[in-house]
């Protein structure tokens, strides 16, 4: 099946031949209504994103009341019948990760699977060690869960595995001073997953500005503030000089912060946040305490946020058609990006609520801007949500067994599932008619 991109310029086409009449009507209709037909199962790239992050959350909850539900009588069970409850998720994800490849089910589904299998292969080791009395440290688990998981971020081509292993490589294996064998093994590891990340860096795309502009200034925050290489300078020139680097590039909408003053304010918005973050983290500076005790203390990341959104939304209106989705999308996972380093570092302040506020109404813009089939997608999830929000509340204040809450996390899963393959299905599937309508106005006027 052909592109979005694609069959909209095959579209064009065959209007401008209806109006040079070397098309008869009747044929053009055809061919409209085929293509009409074909658009609707050449969607955004949108939508499988959000497809992805709906069922990884229902594939988590759905997890998660298992394993709440085996915790209930675990101990009364047998030592083999544990091994053999302990390799379930792996088996299962294995059987859907097969399917998946020899069906070339779509990038979503890759993801999915991915995921699932990298999650199988943690709970099968969490569980034997917990079975066997294994000791060890988390060093040691990190490390056996990498060596693991590089093969399958190559035969899944998975981001999110890359995402994953990039923070278990930052967080736990920062680098050493001496010449060592933590030291070779971290150098072993980052040479594995570099053709990873040249490799899709190559590529323009929504995967290489998620890469860019997200994922690699994020792990670079990780790697200094919650490793051993704390020193203050070597944060400060880093983070700036490592973001203005990668801000030269030019995104998909062949904008750069060279030719756009709204993109230099937000990423000088974003390395301002990272360095007042980075510098709250550092042990020594009691830099928290001073800043709480300041009355302008929370107004300054959100400053520094609301410069993010007005660079996005500058993006997002900027008579630029072809690539002001794909820009505003990028810049706002950073902002977004910013809401969790916000929520981490600093005290829940009125100023926060406000602006995590405005974020997840720009959220909401941002889905509905991709379409309208894209927001029933929307729509459903924020219902689930909620309801589902109102039970957990609920059930958190009342006094309810551990069979109960892992009953209440199954169905909450299996809902979530559900109804987001029935939405995805039958938005993939219905065909999308505003850019058919369209281009037959067009051609009725010429």
């Amino acid at each position: 099946m052909k592109s979005n991109k694609d069959i909209k310029m095959i579209l064009r086409e065959l209007s401008t031949l209806r109006s040079q009449g070397l098309l008869d009507e009747e044929s053009y209709l055809s061919c409209v209504e085929y293509y009409k037909s074909a658009n609707g199962t050449a969607k955004s790239p949108v939508l499988k994103y959000a497809y992805t992050a709906v069922m990884i959350i229902g594939g988590l909850m759905l997890a998660l009341g298992v394993i709440t539900f085996f915790s209930y009588n675990w101990n009364s069970l047998g030592r083999s019948l544990q091994v053999a409850i302990s390799f379930i998720p792996l088996l299962l994800a294995g059987a859907f990760s097969v399917f998946v490849i020899r069906n070339k089910e779509g990038r979503a589904l890759d993801e999915i699977s991915a995921v699932t299998t990298f999650a199988g292969i943690i709970v099968l080791i969490t569980m034997l060690t917990h079975i066997y009395q294994i000791s060890g440290n988390i060093v040691d688990f990190f490390t056996l869960l990498i060596v693991l998981g590089v093969p399958l971020m190559y035969v899944f081509d998975s981001y999110l595995l890359f995402a994953c292993i990039s923070l278990m490589l930052l967080a736990f294996g920062y680098p050493e001073l001496t010449i060592g064998y933590e030291f070779i093994r971290n150098l072993l590891f980052a040479a594995l997953i570099f053709p990873f990340m040249s490799a899709k860096l190559k590529k323009k795309g929504f995967a290489r500005a998620i890469i860019q502009y997200f994922a690699i200034p994020y792990l670079l925050f990780i790697a200094f503030t919650f490793s051993g290489f704390k020193q203050i300078p070597a944060v400060l020139f880093s983070m700036i000089g490592f973001i203005l680097v990668m801000s030269l590039n030019e995104n998909r909408a062949g904008v750069s912060i060279l030719t756009s003053p709204w993109y230099a304010l937000s990423y000088l918005a974003l390395s301002g946040i990272l360095v007042f973050a980075s510098l709250y983290r550092v042990p020594g500076l009691d830099i928290g305490s001073r800043f709480k005790a300041a009355p302008f203390a929370n107004s300054i990341p959100v400053v520094f946020m609301l410069l993010m959104i007005a660079g996005s939304f500058y993006m997002a209106f900027r008579n630029n058609k072809a690539g002001k989705n794909a820009s505003f999308m990028t810049d706002f996972m950073i902002a977004l990006y910013q809401v969790l380093v916000l929520h981490i570092h600093l005290s829940e302040s009125g100023q926060t609520r406000l602006t995590t506020n405005i974020l997840t109404l720009a959220i909401v813009y941002c889905f509905i801007k991709e379409g309208i089939k894209l927001k029933r997608l929307l729509i459903v999830n924020l219902g689930i949500i909620m309801f589902l929000e109102y039970l957990f509340a609920y059930f958190a204040t009342a006094s309810f067994s551990q069979l109960d809450k892992s009953f209440l996390f199954m169905t909450g899963g299996v809902i979530f599932l559900v109804f987001n393959h029935i939405a995805y299905k039958r938005m993939k599937d219905s065909p999308d008619e505003s850019s058919a309508e369209a281009l037959t106005m067009k051609g009725a006027e010429s």
